[in-house]
Order: C-alpha cells, then sequence, then structure tokens
C-alpha cells in the first residue's frame, strides 16, 4: 500500500485494503509513528527502524504465521523514477505545464492510455479520468482539487518531482513519485503510494489500497 526508498511519517492516518488483503507499509529508511491513534490494517516494516509507539497500530488483517506486526525487513531495491524514460509510450503528449480542470478519457484494459507532461501537472479543480491509463509527469503533481476515476486500479499519477495531495482532496489513483509524496490532513487516496523519497501523512489521512491494473504496471515494472 505505502512504499517509500526513504522515510514514512504517519500521523493519525487510517490505512486499509478495498478487499480481503494487507494494506502493508515498507520504508527503507526510518518508519516513523508520531501518533499512536493511527491505524494500518497490514505489517509495518523498515531496512532502518521503526520510531514510536507502534505497538497497536499495525493490525494485519492476515497472518497466518503469527509474525509481528512491525519491525525489520530487508531494504526493498527501489529504482529513482524518472518520467522521460516512459515518454515513448505516450499517446498523448504536452511541452509545458498543465493546468487539468476538465474530464479526461483515457483507454480500456487491453489497450491503456498514457499522457506525457514535459512540466509540472496542476489540478485546480475537481474532475473525473475515466478509463484505464496513467499521467507521467518530468515535474511535480499539485492535486487542488478531487480526482475521481471508475477505480484506483485503474489510474496513474507518476512524476519525477513531487506529489502532493491538498487537504481535504480525494485521489482514485496510485500514486508514484521520484522524489516526496505529501498527503495533507483530511485527504484521501483510493489507490497505493510509493516514493524514491519520503512519504508524510498527516492526521486524517485515509488510504484504501488499490493494486494498480496489470495491464498499467506491466509496461513500465
Amino acid at each position: 500500500a505505502l512504499m517509500s526508498n526513504g522515510k514514512i511519517e504517519i500521523k493519525e492516518a487510517k490505512v486499509r485494503s478495498a478487499g480481503a488483503w494487507n494494506a502493508n507499509v515498507h520504508a527503507n529508511d526510518v518508519l516513523k509513528i508520531e501518533e499512536d491513534d493511527a491505524r494500518v490494517r497490514g505489517f509495518g516494516t523498515s531496512a532502518r527502524k521503526v520510531e514510536g509507539d507502534a505497538e497497536d497500530v499495525f493490525r494485519p488483517i492476515t497472518n497466518p504465521n503469527n509474525l509481528n506486526a512491525y519491525g525489520f525487513a530487508d531494504a526493498v531495491p527501489m529504482k529513482y523514477f524518472d518520467a522521460r524514460k516512459f515518454e515513448s509510450l505516450a499517446t498523448r503528449s504536452s511541452s509545458r505545464n498543465v493546468t487539468l480542470g476538465t474530464d479526461l478519457a483515457l483507454g480500456t484494459a487491453d489497450q491503456p492510455a498514457f499522457w506525457f507532461v514535459d512540466g509540472n501537472l496542476r489540478i485546480n479543480k475537481d474532475v473525473r479520468i475515466t478509463g484505464y491509463g496513467a499521467i507521467f509527469v518530468a515535474g511535480k503533481i499539485d492535486a487542488r482539487g478531487d480526482i475521481t476515476s471508475d477505480g484506483g486500479g485503474q489510474l496513474g499519477l507518476f512524476a519525477s518531482a513531487e506529489i502532493q495531495i491538498r487537504s481535504g482532496r480525494s485521489v482514485d489513483a496510485s500514486l508514484v513519485s521520484g522524489n516526496k509524496i505529501e498527503l495533507r490532513e483530511d485527504s484521501r487516496i483510493n489507490g497505493s503510494v510509493s516514493a524514491y523519497g519520503e512519504i508524510k501523512m498527516d492526521e486524517d489521512v485515509t488510504l484504501v489500497f488499490t493494486p494498480l491494473a496489470e495491464s498499467i504496471a506491466r509496461r513500465f515494472w
């Protein structure tokens, strides 16, 4: 559900899956629990250390081997995400910054559509993005409006630079950043979150883990 090559900071956030599977959290650096009211329906692991009162935070849905719910785990190899490496997949391209304020239709499960933005992407208004596909952004993503889709597993928002989800915003997408990801207070993500840098989850953030569709993921993973 959450993975970072750097540090993960969790305040009073809620992390769960959309189905009967674990929503796991892993940091290759420190996994820091800032408030013990956080709830994660999965395991919490770090390749360095877990800080804070994690005793009641991590509650896996399934744990047949009765493992500790949190603690040390080996580092997971992660490569820096560079959106420009996937420009060749694009079915649509923009050579400058983009402000998205209207609805957008992508592709199908068999033929997902990919948009490459050679700049920053800002979502100023509530938008609906239908179909299967992803937006590759060479700069940063700033979500100031809600982003609804046909399902969190059908849309990817991938940026070389930071991704910021503003307070109170709801986003149906899997997020990948070559930098850091900030999920501000009261925001909600239906998808997954992965960053080469740190991940910060503010108070009252909700993440409902939905895996990215295989037809999208296999194009670049």
